[in-house]
């Protein structure tokens, strides 16, 4: 009887054993992180390969990413509809530590964009490719950038250090051009042989090649200019100055409209500190105070388009050529002038 109870004792024990041993080597419920959610799961992307995309013109700008807290560069429909996301500042601001106070500016074909990258080591010209995502710098050095693409989108022209250069994006070769050509903004012009330079208070035309000055007209501003845009036609240059804004016929060389202090000839303010051309006549789309609006110079009337929930900032006109070979033209008033 003894035997047979120390028996049993002894199953208990070694079963309670092997219990405890068991619970000992149990591993414990790990909390698993929610996974991140990608860009694409979160904005419409744009795609520079899908043709619905690009059967009009549009607006690209700079506005804050909400899921990155960082800047992105977008692009929208002339009415301020179908906004995508093209590119995220986290993928050069992780190594650089910088972003853009320049407007980036798209090519012809719209997979490229060129940017200005400021960090605290400088300001570099960055290209981004579109089609692989990657990025690469161009060039280092001081001064705006003012970017402006040839026709056929293999090469980006920009200054740097106060030298107008060239790179193309297949070779990769980085190009010093003429000595003589200037301007703090510069536009290749479609005849693809003309720069025009807009400096500090005029603006000259250069044969590209040689450097030769072939035309400059003076505007005689108070202040002096710190941002311009060209029509798609290039017959129209808008300029902003000090508190003030002007607009010039290229093709007469004159300056049909000039707002001081950012007040209209009734002393109404305009308040917008830049703009695009989105049609073939010279009225300009820009935004402010929640809204996407359009000023024209000749009537100074403000037409409201649509409330954009985005605070679009540095924006320029790309896929022009939907514009200017289609005939594509958004709603709103037209030009007059």
């Amino acid at each position: 009887m003894f035997l047979r109870l120390s028996l049993l004792i002894a199953a208990i024990a070694m079963i309670i054993s092997c219990s405890e041993s068991k619970r000992a080597v149990e591993p414990k419920a790990e909390t698993v992180a929610p996974k991140e959610r990608s860009l694409s799961e979160i904005y419409n992307m744009e795609d520079y390969t899908d043709p619905s995309q690009w059967a009009e013109p549009r607006m690209q700008f700079l506005a804050k990413i909400t899921a990155q807290d960082e800047d992105g560069i977008w692009s929208s429909k002339l009415d301020g509809s179908d906004v995508r996301l093209a590119w995220s500042f986290k993928v050069v601001t992780d190594l650089e530590d910088g972003g853009t106070n320049h407007a980036p500016v798209r090519s012809p074909n719209n997979r490229y964009i060129a940017i200005g990258l400021s960090s605290s080591a400088g300001l570099s010209r960055i290209l981004v490719d579109l089609e692989t995502g990657g990025w690469e710098r161009m060039d280092f050095g001081g001064s705006p950038p003012s970017f402006t693409w040839t026709a056929d989108s293999k090469n980006v022209i920009f200054w740097s250090e106060g030298d107008v250069k060239k790179f193309n994006v297949e070779t990769k070769v980085l190009t010093k051009l003429s000595d003589d050509l200037h301007g703090v903004f510069i536009f290749l012009l479609k005849d693809q042989k003309t720069l025009l330079g807009v400096g500090s208070n005029s603006y000259s035309y250069y044969n590209i090649e040689t450097g030769k000055n072939l035309k400059t007209v003076q505007l005689g501003l108070s202040r002096v200019i710190k941002s311009a845009r060209i029509s798609a036609t290039e017959q129209y240059l808008h300029f902003r100055y000090g508190m003030g804004l002007g607009f010039v016929d290229l093709s007469t060389d004159k300056l049909f409209y000039k707002a001081v202090n950012n007040q209209k000839s009734n002393g109404d303010r305009l308040f917008f500190s830049g703009g695009i051309f989105p049609r073939l006549g010279n009225t300009i789309l820009y935004w402010s105070r929640g809204y996407l609006l359009e000023f024209n110079p000749i009537t100074e009337e403000v037409i409201k388009l649509t409330k954009m929930e985005l605070e679009p900032f540095r924006q320029t006109l790309i896929n022009k050529q939907a514009l200017l070979y289609q005939g594509v033209e958004s709603s709103g008033t037209k030009s007059t002038h």
